[in-house]
């Protein structure tokens, strides 16, 4: 009797044994089902978010400009689309400004030696029209004709014909120089000098 016992325990132990071992496997089988059904739903709801929220996605996984521009420099890499595109971006400024940028206006002085003139002294001292002629001569006019004035006058006067306005300052300016005391004039067109300076005292 004691060896059947002893048998049926040997028996009842590998019986438990077994289904322990069956537990275990089961145990095991549900584990890796779990964690393959875990992952491969992340996987899918993934992908579903890159299709539907691709913005989202897109932002999240962006590259972190400011530790890239670390990184580098540490690195001592160059950054050549950016230099490129920084030279491009100069060669535009310098053709834009050249563009923008007016270009000078060269003025061209009228032709002195076109213009006649006529130098009357009505002053009581002698060469003054000769004077004053040598001095217009000096600054490109032509030789003025020189003559005296029958009555006396105290003041100069310029007259210039309208058509030859574009000479008054000058000759204004050379006048002045020694006779400051001046009367500006329009001198008629059909008059025979373009310029009539009448010199006083």
């Amino acid at each position: 009797m004691n060896e059947i016992n002893k048998k049926e325990l040997k028996t009842k132990d590998k019986i438990k044994s077994i289904n322990v071992i069956y537990l275990i496997i089961i145990i095991l089988y549900f584990s890796v089902v779990a964690i393959v059904f875990y992952h491969s739903t992340n996987f899918i709801v993934k992908n579903i978010n890159k299709v539907f929220f691709n913005n989202q996605v897109s932002e999240i996984q962006a590259l972190d400009k400011s530790k890239y521009s670390i990184l580098e420099k540490k690195l001592g890499l160059v950054d050549q689309s950016q230099d490129l595109n920084n030279l491009i971006t100069v060669q535009n400024t310098t053709e834009l400004q050249k563009v923008i940028e007016p270009t000078p206006t060269i003025i061209q002085e009228p032709d002195k030696t076109i213009l006649t003139i006529s130098i009357i002294n009505a002053a009581k001292k002698a060469g003054v029209a000769s004077s004053l002629s040598k001095i217009l001569e000096s600054a490109g006019y032509n030789k003025a004709t020189t003559s005296d004035a029958k009555k006396i006058s105290t003041k100069t006067t310029i007259s210039i014909k309208d058509s030859k306005k574009d000479y008054s300052q000058s000759i204004i300016d050379l006048v002045k120089k020694t006779h400051p005391n001046i009367v500006t004039k329009v001198n008629k067109e059909s008059s025979k000098f373009d310029v009539i300076i009448t010199v006083g005292k």
